[in-house]
């Protein structure tokens, strides 16, 4: 290379943010000892890699963290990272406290567990889920430990448990240690609540440089394993990293959650897309807590269920508009007795998007193209 004077553009420093709150992301993770800068509080919020070194968190002291961080923030570069930090192990219940922390904000989550993977882990994982949901807190969980005890075929199904809103990833950059989890909650972060991680055009892991070799997280290379075995493995319901003949870069496998194949949230952009809902339709509805309900002949007054179908169909137009649902229904029962329960009982239904997750194409030869 010649003498030249060369520049390197970098991202992040401005710390300016998605518009919403579906960026907003968590990680809980240990440390023997806390770096330097962090501070006497275990909970810190970062916008870059930059601000996460600048509060001690630099290699090769804090390698597996800061790998997990710069993962994060490579695939999006306006991302919104909240990190818990323990000089003990982990613990699911961290979970809730970081989102208690955060006032409720966080969307996505990462568990970094440094024991060895087990189901159990995912079944209090999805306790503690379901408990943020009946506090309006809901999120989904994305859950790496050490796989080294495990191979491929002896990694135990998750179709079998009943836990949407905790995923596992397993799989990995040779050049790195443990799993890409970093890389998976920035992906999800970016991600619009009905995209789908596994979509190639915008989920790219090898854009930054790294994901070049594979791996997973049993210490297994990805390269020379057979497809029956990666097609049990996805079908297990794991994610990974993988790569496709004829494309250039590192994707994900899938977006599963640990339930039935069968289950309406039995992906990761489901379980985001009813939660957006939920919270939406919440906000649109609080304020109006207490309200008169006003009746005519026994029944709800037509003005009555107009207004609080507006209400809910205001908050799914934004969604609909935003391609984040397909459509939608609202449905309000006028003979509900109100006068004896004080309750408004209001039913939604909503349709997701779908994702190309095969694409089929009949092609052979014909006589005439006509």
């Amino acid at each position: 290379m010649l003498n030249d004077v060369t520049f390197t553009t970098f991202e992040g420093g401005l710390n300016r943010t998605l518009t919403g709150e579906d960026y907003v992301s968590g990680l809980v993770a240990a440390c023997a000892s806390m770096p330097a800068g962090y501070g006497s509080d275990s909970h810190r919020i970062f916008y870059s890699v930059k601000e996460a070194e600048s509060a001690g968190i630099v290699t090769p002291t804090y390698q597996h963290l800061h790998e997990q961080i710069a993962q994060y923030f490579s695939i999006n570069a306006q991302g919104e990272l909240h990190l818990y930090l323990t000089a003990a192990p982990v613990t699911v219940d961290h979970v809730s406290t970081l989102q208690y922390a955060a006032e409720g904000r966080i969307r996505q989550m990462g568990y970094l567990d440094d024991a060895s993977f087990a189901t159990a882990t995912i079944q209090v994982l999805q306790a503690q889920a379901d408990a943020l949901s009946t506090t309006h807190q809901g999120l989904s969980i994305v859950y790496a430990a050490d796989f080294t005890g495990f191979t491929l075929d002896t990694l135990p199904t998750l179709v079998t448990l009943t836990c949407p809103n905790v995923s596992v990833v397993v799989g990995g950059d040779t050049a790195q240690i443990g799993v890409a989890l970093g890389a998976m909650l920035g992906a999800i972060s970016l991600a619009k609540v009905s995209e789908s991680i596994v979509w190639l055009r915008k989920f790219n892991l090898a854009g930054s440089g790294s994901f070049q070799a594979l791996n997973f997280g049993t210490g297994e290379a990805y390269k020379g394993v057979a497809d029956n075995r990666l097609s049990s493995l996805k079908d297990r319901g794991y994610t990974f990293v993988r790569k496709y003949v004829g494309f250039d870069g590192s994707f994900f496998s899938n977006s599963s959650t640990a339930t039935a194949s069968t289950s309406d949230y039995a992906f990761i952009e489901n379980v985001r897309t009813i939660e957006k809902a939920k919270r939406s339709i919440r906000a649109a509805l609080l304020p109006e807590l207490g309200a008169p309900l006003k009746t005519s002949a026994g029944k709800l007054a037509l003005a009555t269920i107009t207004k609080f179908e507006q209400l809910v169909k205001n908050r799914l137009d934004q969604m609909a508009n935003a391609d984040e649902v397909s459509e939608y229904r609202v449905f309000i029962d006028a003979s509900q007795n109100v006068l004896s329960t004080s309750q408004l009982n209001i039913q939604v239904g909503i349709t997701p998007l779908g994702v190309a997750r095969q694409i089929v194409v009949g092609i052979g030869f014909e006589v005439s193209a006509n």
